[in-house]
């Protein structure tokens, strides 16, 4: 099936997110989405979307774990590959790790370590969290930026706005909801996929069925609902890996603060 094609629009004008979700705008077209029937729009509901990213369903490497307070089992958020690595491994025991291997590699038959040797090996923790912790606030501040346009849509689509030009100009508005679709949804469509293990042509029905529903599905305005469950899914999702980094963070910090490499 043809993938939708925009319409040229003048990029000077003013938009509304109820003229930015019409077909006509997207270029989106019914009967290229007849084959898609109301058990696999069912499929794409939010809440059951849901159940592959957040909670005991989760499954495999590419997971983190949110431990709330007080909680005794962490609760499991699917990630990407590269979140993964983020949130991977204790703290402590990346640095601890970090300082015997430096003691090992410092150590020579019949010689004492010098107050030079005992520095490095004491700073290797720290050194080797460095990078991580880089790694982790770059996160956080690229989340930032999801959140508020998160934010900005979910303003968008109440009903008393859908109809205004929240976003100001017509290129301000396409922008926007290109970074939406690509870093926010289509992430976390990638993530679902990969729970379930979708092969291409399962990947490409599961794309076309949000497309259906977010552009098409126009009784009673249910499009808007669909987009705005899309929105409170990723911020709920995008809440709990910020909630792990930032734990994350914060256990670096503890671990340089109790390690003070310039007292040495």
């Amino acid at each position: 099936m043809p993938e939708p094609t925009p319409r040229a629009i003048d990029v000077g004008a003013r938009n509304a997110l109820a003229r930015t979700l019409s077909p006509e705008y997207q270029g989106v077209r019914e009967e290229h989405y007849l084959d898609i029937t109301a058990e696999v729009m069912e499929r794409a509901d939010p809440d059951k979307l849901k159940t592959s990213l957040l909670g005991p369903e989760v499954k495999g490497n590419d997971v983190g774990w949110y431990l709330g307070p007080g909680a005794r089992q962490p609760y499991l958020v699917a990630v990407t590959p590269k979140e993964a690595l983020l949130m991977k491994g204790r703290i402590a025991t990346l640095g601890e790790r970090a300082v015997a291997l430096t003691e090992a590699s410092r150590q020579r038959p019949g010689r004492s370590l010098s107050d030079g040797d005992r520095a490095v090996i004491a700073g290797a923790g720290v050194r080797r969290l460095e990078r991580p912790l880089a790694e982790m606030q770059g996160y956080t501040a690229a989340l930032g930026q999801k959140f508020a346009i998160i934010a900005k849509f979910q303003e968008a689509a109440q009903p008393k706005h859908i109809g205004l030009a929240r976003f100001g100009s017509e290129a301000k508005m396409r922008e926007a909801f290109a970074f939406l679709q690509t870093f926010v949804f289509d992430e976390m469509f990638s993530v679902v996929g990969a729970q379930r293990q979708w092969n291409q042509q399962q990947a490409t029905l599961a794309r076309r069925t949000v497309t259906k529903r977010m552009f098409l599905e126009r009784d009673d305005n249910q499009h808007i609902v669909y987009f705005r469950g899309l929105l409170d899914l990723a911020e709920t999702w995008n809440g709990y890996k910020r909630a792990i980094v930032a734990k994350r963070i914060y256990d670096i910090k503890q671990y340089n603060r109790s390690h003070p490499v310039d007292e040495l």
